[in-house]
């Protein structure tokens, strides 16, 4: 049951989370947010879980992740399915990597039906604007990013782009991200196609990682991927 309502609170998210992004005619803009320090318990629970991250202590990760924790969308959740999906033993895990990325973007506090308090990572995800489809739409995720003709360092730049909103598939692709040589092929609103660096462009069902307010402890209660 608890597993069921994790799904449906990502779900919200995905297709209904709030979000208020400056616009021009022709762009939409989703400016980078991070509301870590406006709660002070989380923001000395971030201190701890940062140092663990730089130290990769897994004893610390296995003591905040909540007993039904969210790994994928495959399995049934809880703390030895999320060690063995994450291999958080491992120095070399991708985990810390991934963890670190989320919280380095930024994110918002948020309530769901369960009465409960979120903050959810990175601000790509939980603020993505509603009106566009989070498998055919990214944002960037730089200022005056160079999008180019082609997949090349040396190409011609056609636009400089900052925290634009762009299209990066047509429905009826099998892929829905066409990359290249470390670009992605990606088309803004205003209609102009062309590519950026895959590290400066986010997709808002990449990683996202939510830590939920349990009796004055803020524990670690889904970190997934995709849908």
């Amino acid at each position: 049951m608890k597993r069921k309502i994790l799904i449906v609170l990502f779900f919200t998210l995905l297709i209904g989370c709030v979000s208020t992004p400056d616009r021009d005619d022709k762009s939409v803009k989703l400016y980078p947010t991070d509301e870590s320090a406006w709660d002070s318990s989380f923001h000395a629970f971030r201190k701890k879980l940062d140092q663990a991250l730089a130290q990769k202590d897994a004893v610390f990760i296995e003591s905040i992740l909540t007993t039904d924790v969210l790994s994928s969308f495959g399995g049934d959740g809880g703390v030895a399915e999320f060690k063995e999906h994450y291999k958080i033993a491992q120095s070399d895990s991708e985990f810390w990597e991934i963890m670190r990325e989320c919280l380095r973007l930024g994110g918002t506090f948020q309530y769901y039906g369960d009465g409960q308090k979120y903050f959810v990572a990175p601000y790509v995800f939980s603020r993505f604007p509603k009106e566009f489809d989070a498998f055919f739409y990214a944002a960037i995720i730089k200022k005056a990013v160079p999008m180019r003709i082609l997949p090349d360092d040396r190409a011609k730049i056609i636009h400089f782009l900052s925290y634009d909103v762009v299209k990066t598939a047509e429905e009826g692709r099998m892929e829905l991200i066409e990359e290249k040589n470390g670009y992605v092929k990606n088309t803004t609103l205003a209609g102009e196609k062309g590519w950026v660096r895959r590290e400066e462009i986010r997709s808002p069902i990449d990683y996202r990682v939510l830590f939920k307010l349990i009796d004055g402890q803020w524990k670690l209660s889904s970190l997934v991927n995709g849908d």
